[in-house]
């Protein structure tokens, strides 16, 4: 447990801390909605009503009470992005929670310093590009970091039960490895209080998601959750990944657009995909597999390079402070064991990845680093500018493609009839993620794990046809470099022959139109 200063005041440097944060994330929050990226663009559309036409009051990975929540707030003001407000109000509420744990400690001030710099990094990247499980796991750290640091004080026990009741809320399942992590630090040092206060947060979690799971089973979405769990087991398993790069399925018309993630109208039924999840699980104890996942999660950390840099300093961090301490090295050694088991055994991305380097963050933040003079200290604070610095910039690189390829987007349905579907290909939703306002719906359909729902089935209403195959007529608008293209020929395989009508480019996209009608040509 980090040592606390007797008298835990607010002092000026910690307001300015917290003010600072505060500012930069009300600045990111209003850059122009051409630079916002959020990775849960389904969810949020789901919420807001943008996909289907109509608020939805469950969006499958939240809490239902969440849902309702949002729902209800974008029904009454629509014009307000409740869905964002909410994940930065955790980021900030996460940061200045956490920021203050440091502040009040005895560490040295520049032991704070450099901590609370990678704090704020962490924010920082989250509100640039918020993803919900991220955003849950960040504020599900923050909640237990002050809740086992003022174990005494009842107020912040309301603070931290409270952040964490609304962090597990968005995601239960970032909270509970996050409260794994802790109970696997807590046994090094076991405290009867910090043992009674974890297992008050495990009572919480497992009521949301008990209570999740009996809405789920009683409400309209049952059937489609079953299929979307089999659906889930089947295409995020590591040996189906692998089997996909390899293109073991280009021969099976079965798994091949299953495989492309065209699964609305795709032949696996929910007994085909649990018979191929029994098959896939046989290989999981293969040489080549366990060499496989290996190299999967090192190419994670090699294309995700921010993250991977903060997880390295987290580890270098204990090294230093660690590295004469067996008790606990061997449990470092044990998380980063039962990690690898668990990418073994799952397809994980680099969110998931980042949130395991989380639980090394507490042991940290009770040592005071030692520099020998100020210029290491410098040198430290230079690093940890220099890496925002770049992560800017390549952000900024970035948000200058999807501006471009956002007007490249406009121009090519400006003078179109609107009132015919678009599928985009290679082309990310989350460049979309701040793009409609008040009102406005998608002009495209979305496959992927929103397939078979009763949310695609309303869309699809409201699009004006029931079934892909009732289109007489659509556009595909697509990424020039991820050509070929695969969904015209998932269209065609449906039974009814579209031909190419129509072909317009911009310098990154391409736009064809298809239809039935050859009257077209």
């Amino acid at each position: 447990m980090i040592q606390i200063q007797p008298s835990a005041n607010p002092s000026k440097s910690s307001y300015l801390w917290i003010g600072l944060s505060f500012l930069a994330m009300v600045i990111i929050y209003f850059l122009p909605w051409r630079f916002q990226v959020n990775d849960d663009v389904i969810m949020m559309w789901l919420v807001s009503g943008i996909y289907t036409g109509e608020s939805e009051n469950y969006a499958v990975f939240m809490h239902p009470f969440l849902s309702y929540l949002l729902s209800f707030l974008y029904q009454h003001t629509p014009t307000v992005s409740w869905y964002s407000i909410y994940q930065y109000l955790l980021i900030f509420l996460s940061f200045a929670f956490a920021s203050s744990v440091i502040h009040h400690s005895l560490l040295t001030k520049r032991s704070k310093t450099i901590y609370q710099s990678i704090l704020l990094l962490v924010s920082l990247h989250l509100c640039i590009f918020p993803q919900f499980t991220l955003v849950a796991g960040w504020s599900a750290f923050a909640a237990f970091l002050l809740l086992m640091n003022f174990p005494k004080n009842k107020l912040v026990l309301v603070f931290s039960i409270f952040l964490f009741f609304f962090a597990a809320l968005l995601r239960a399942e970032a909270s509970l490895l996050i409260w794994l992590g802790f109970v696997w630090f807590m046994i090094a040092k076991f405290q009867k209080i910090k043992a009674l206060h974890l297992s008050i947060a495990l009572i919480l979690l497992l009521v949301l998601i008990g209570s999740k799971s009996i809405y789920e089973n009683q409400s309209e979405y049952k059937g489609y959750l079953e299929f979307n769990k089999a659906r889930h087991q089947v295409i995020d398993h590591p040996v189906f990944f692998q089997n996909t790069i390899e293109e073991v399925y280009s021969n099976d018309p079965k798994w091949k657009v299953f495989s492309q993630w065209f699964i609305q109208e795709s032949p696996p039924t929910l007994a085909d995909l649990n018979l191929h999840y029994k098959e896939l699980n046989s290989h999981y104890f293969s040489i080549k597999h366990s060499w496989v996942s290996l190299i999967r999660l090192l190419q994670v950390h090699l294309t995700e390079l921010f993250k991977s840099f903060l997880a390295l300093t987290f580890l270098i961090l204990y090294w230093i402070h660690y590295r004469g301490n067996k008790k606990m090295l061997l449990f470092a050694i044990a998380w980063i064991f039962f990690f690898l088991i668990f990418n073994h055994f799952n397809h994980i991305r680099g969110r998931v990845i980042f949130l395991f380097y989380l639980p090394l963050l507490p042991p940290i933040f009770e040592q005071s680093l030692r520099f020998k003079n100020k210029f290491i200290f410098g040198l430290s604070l230079i690093i940890l500018g220099f890496l925002l610095s770049i992560h800017i910039f390549n952000f900024l690189n970035e948000a200058k493609k999807r501006q471009s390829q956002l007007s490249q987007y406009e121009s090519l349905i400006a003078q179109k009839a609107l009132d015919t579907p678009i599928y985009l290909e290679g082309f990310p939703l989350e460049y979309f993620s701040r793009y409609f306002s008040s009102g406005e719906k998608t002009p495209f359909f979305i496959e992927g794990w929103i397939a078979r729902s009763p949310f695609q089935t309303k869309a699809y209403r409201r699009l004006g046809f029931k079934e892909l195959n009732d289109l007489e007529s659509y556009y595909l608008i697509a990424v020039k470099e991820k050509a070929p293209f695969d969904f015209p020929d998932y269209m065609n395989s449906l039974g009814d022959d579209y031909a190419l009508i129509e072909t317009e480019e911009t310098a990154d996209l391409i736009m064809y139109r298809y239809s039935k009608n050859k009257e077209f040509n």
